[in-house]
């Protein structure tokens, strides 16, 4: 990539633009969010439309490296300290909350949907 850049006389043409563009959007996403494969799919599905395989290479490989730069001058990445579920409940508590919230869920439609709908077929069927 260098020698075409000194054979041009140090000007980037239109296509190695867009190629460099993607690349340093994907690598930007990657440090940021610390998800190097996802930012460079992010980028090729948005920006590029995956029509150049080298660009999608490129873009990949940025991502990796700006990644694992990134991990590396910033080694605690407060997305690995998110707990999902509350901590020290039981898996029989969890699917008792499950089996609430979807209950009350389904009782709120039912309520809701029933009762100010007009249209009986299609709630006839449910």
């Amino acid at each position: 990539m260098s020698d075409i850049w000194y054979q041009n006389g140090g000007r980037v043409l239109s296509g190695e633009r867009k190629q460099l563009l993607s690349a340093g959007a994907g690598a930007g996403l990657a440090a940021a969010f610390a998800a190097p494969l996802a930012s460079s799919l992010l980028v090729i599905e948005s920006i590029e439309r995956f029509d150049a395989p080298k660009t999608a290479i490129t873009t990949l490989l940025a991502g990796v490296v700006a990644g694992g730069v990134a991990s590396w001058i910033f080694p605690i990445n407060p997305y690995f300290h998110i707990d999902a579920i509350v901590p020290g409940m039981t898996f029989w508590g969890q699917v008792k909350l499950f089996l609430f919230v979807g209950g009350s869920s389904f009782c709120f439609w039912k309520i809701l949907f029933c009762h100010y709908s007009s249209d009986e077929t299609y709630l006839s069927r449910y």
